[in-house]
């Protein structure tokens, strides 16, 4: 087997950097809180229409609450989520 490239080093790096973004939030209070269930989504004042087998379509003011849930814990979460996608 034959040395790592610069770009070999490279993209290692990046996926040391990803684990250890999924390795913290998977240690995550909103992460433990459900790892074994969905959490309890209440939708109020919209239209919520399936259109496909995994789409939805939404209408109206939707306020969504996670009942339980602090909003730091929520907000951290999302912050870490939108860094994968």
């Amino acid at each position: 087997m034959g040395s790592l490239t610069p770009a070999m080093t490279a993209a290692l790096a990046v996926l040391r950097r990803f684990n250890r973004r999924v390795s913290r939030t998977e240690q995550s209070a909103f992460w433990r809180r459900y790892a074994d269930a969905a959490p309890n989504v209440i939708m109020r004042d919209g239209k919520l229409e399936r259109t496909g087998p995994a789409q939805l379509a939404m209408q109206g003011i939707v306020r969504s609450i996670l009942k339980d849930f602090n909003q730091d814990e929520i907000n951290a979460f999302v912050l870490d989520y939108r860094q994968y996608t």
